[in-house]
């Protein structure tokens, strides 16, 4: 499937599941839901950003809560000047920049779960008749680093991200 691709539910049931068994359909995103990475996320991203485009935004007082990882790099390079043609230059190297830049400083003893969502998980899937999946602001790489280091990767069938469009 095609990174940030959102297919129509019957096809994901179709292809993905015994859609005879399917019953729910349970929905998670990741930072402030599942995990938190205690702010390593977000010290990734500056770093990918100034990389990229040569300067590191302002970001205190900055809510990226709710927000696809693509609105919060044209929010804060358009608030320190930069056009959005800029911004869409340089996207191809600030996602493999950003992957890079998390996958050496999010690490299982930095990210935590919160209390009850592994065990939540367990119990949902073995019930066997709702898929999990997740539908984050997060783009398909970060989503995996971060998931990889709570110890949930495999967890989710499918999922929407936020690397290809600003609103959720």
């Amino acid at each position: 499937m095609e990174p940030g691709l959102v297919l129509p539910i019957s096809h994901v049931f179709a292809t993905s599941f015994k859609s005879e068994m399917i019953r729910r359909l349970a929905l998670f995103d990741i930072d402030g839901t599942i995990l938190t990475t205690q702010g390593r996320a977000v010290q990734a991203m500056m770093a990918a950003l100034e990389d990229v485009y040569g300067l590191r935004p302002e970001n205190d007082g900055y809510l990226m809560d709710g927000k696809t990882e693509l609105r919060i790099v044209h929010e804060l390079l358009g608030a320190s000047g930069r056009s959005r043609a800029e911004v869409e230059a340089g996207l191809p190297n600030f996602w493999l920049r950003y992957s890079v830049a998390l996958e050496g400083c999010i690490h299982p003893g930095a990210t935590v779960v919160y209390p009850g969502v592994s065990a939540l998980i367990a119990r949902l899937h073995d019930r066997g008749d709702v898929a999990l999946g997740l539908l984050t602001g997060n783009c398909p790489d970060a989503a995996s680093i971060k998931l990889g280091a709570a110890g949930l990767n495999g967890a989710f069938s499918f999922g929407a991200f936020g690397e290809r469009h600003e609103e959720r």
